[in-house]
């Protein structure tokens, strides 16, 4: 199976983080601002992006939400059919008054890895990190509209 793997320090304590990745307006600050957060584990998400002039819809499980670090999403739904099924997971560790992220999305079919769709996913993700960390720096996050 073909993931991506990424990393990010966050000047920002890990309760911070954790709010960023499991409320509503913590993800409308970093990743969608159309997102429609549940707050509970087996809970639904909902996210709509616009991607030139398109509307892409996507559905998640919340799988788990641990405020002592982790927090994994499943993908029910996305109009990109290659996410189906897939992971998204975040771990976060205290680093000195800020949190180490490590972050993994996997569950891709094999034949997805090297593909221009892998690393259009790659990329956006290495976007979003750099938009959470902003976001919960300075609230100053690029989520998409």
């Amino acid at each position: 199976m073909s993931e991506i793997r990424n990393h990010v320090r966050i000047h920002a304590p890990k309760s911070a983080v954790y709010r960023a990745l499991t409320t509503e307006d913590g993800v409308r600050g970093w990743w969608n601002r159309r997102a429609r957060i549940s707050p509970d584990v087996g809970g639904e998400s909902t996210y709509q992006f616009n991607k030139g002039g398109e509307d892409v819809h996507m559905r998640f499980e919340n799988e788990k939400l641990d405020p002592q670090g982790k927090v994994v999403w499943r993908c029910l739904s996305n109009d990109n059919k290659s996410w189906l099924g897939t992971r998204v997971e975040w771990t976060l560790d205290d680093a000195g008054g800020d949190t180490e992220v490590a972050f993994l999305h996997h569950g891709f079919a094999q034949e997805f890895d090297g593909t221009d769709g892998y690393r259009m996913v790659t990329g956006g993700w290495e976007h979003f990190l750099q938009s959470l960390k902003g976001w919960t720096e300075e609230k100053h996050g690029q989520p998409f509209e």
